[in-house]
């Protein structure tokens, strides 16, 4: 027998950075398999759980660049491996470095929930984001994989 599972975007955040952003240990943490979380997250978010723990964790180092928090902090706060490896995550997904967004420190828009509208969806092998997206004004967005859709 199936049993239905909802996902809860709060609880998912929480469970999120205990697991350290990572997809097995949360799927441990929810008490199911990996590829069951798999399952519901294309279900019910339309990614795989891998890619929206990465958008989560990078929206979230956006929000604390922003503070009086340093690189170096921001990186093994949100379990990257090497201070090295965020940065090129967050240029990646961004378009710029976070030492551009610290010197800058300034928001285009207010700081909204990155994930009330929640839907990434498959497009040319790449995903794209929808909902708000934090950019920074007077930096030019480089080509990412994932960016902002009407």
């Amino acid at each position: 027998m199936r049993r239905l599972v909802a996902l809860d975007l709060e609880t998912l955040r929480g469970f999120s950075a205990e697991c350290g952003y990572n997809a097995t240990a949360l799927a441990k943490r929810l008490n199911m398999s990996l590829r069951q979380l798999q399952r519901l997250f294309r279900r019910q978010i339309g990614c795989p759980p891998r890619t929206w723990l990465r958008e989560e964790r990078l929206q979230i180092a956006h929000r604390l660049l922003l503070g009086s928090a340093s690189i170096k902090e921001v990186s093994l706060t949100l379990s990257f491996r090497q201070p090295s490896q965020f940065c090129r995550d967050f240029r990646k997904r961004f378009g710029y470095t976070p030492s551009t967004l610290k010197k800058s420190k300034r928001v285009a828009s207010p700081a909204a929930e990155p994930h009330e509208k929640w839907r990434l969806e498959r497009r040319y092998g790449a995903v794209s984001f929808s909902g708000p997206i934090l950019t920074t004004p007077g930096v030019a967005l480089g080509p990412s994989p994932l960016s902002g859709v009407a």
